[in-house]
């Protein structure tokens, strides 16, 4: 897999875990691609393949690539979900702490005077 070697910057409400979740889809995108690559040089052996045993092979190796892509988006969709509740509640707080009132009063007086 090509393009994974870069390293996420530290940011605000998930946002190295952004930048990795970004880093890893790139990374998924591009395996993807390869696999896809293979399955359609898989379909034509599927198609130029001389017996039953060898298409049916072929065949089930394209249908495990699409299930394992299809899993690694929804985990990926999954994270994502999960760093926009986070960044949701971190925001939420943030407007909790902003609403907040405070008062003043004197606690106590001091008295004195210059002899």
């Amino acid at each position: 897999m090509t393009g994974c070697t870069s390293r996420p910057r530290s940011l605000p409400w998930g946002g190295a875990t952004k930048c990795t979740l970004r880093r890893d889809q790139l990374c998924v995108d591009n395996y993807h691609r390869d696999q896809v690559y293979v399955a359609m040089q898989g379909t034509r052996e599927a198609r130029q393949a001389t017996t039953l045993e060898e298409q049916h092979r072929i065949q089930e190796e394209i249908a495990r690539l699409e299930r394992v892509k299809r899993r690694q988006r929804q985990d990926i969709f999954k994270v994502e979900d999960e760093i926009i509740e986070k960044r949701d509640a971190l925001i939420a707080n943030l407007g909790k702490r902003l609403a907040q009132k405070t008062e003043c009063r004197p606690l106590f007086t001091i008295r004195w005077e210059v002899v």
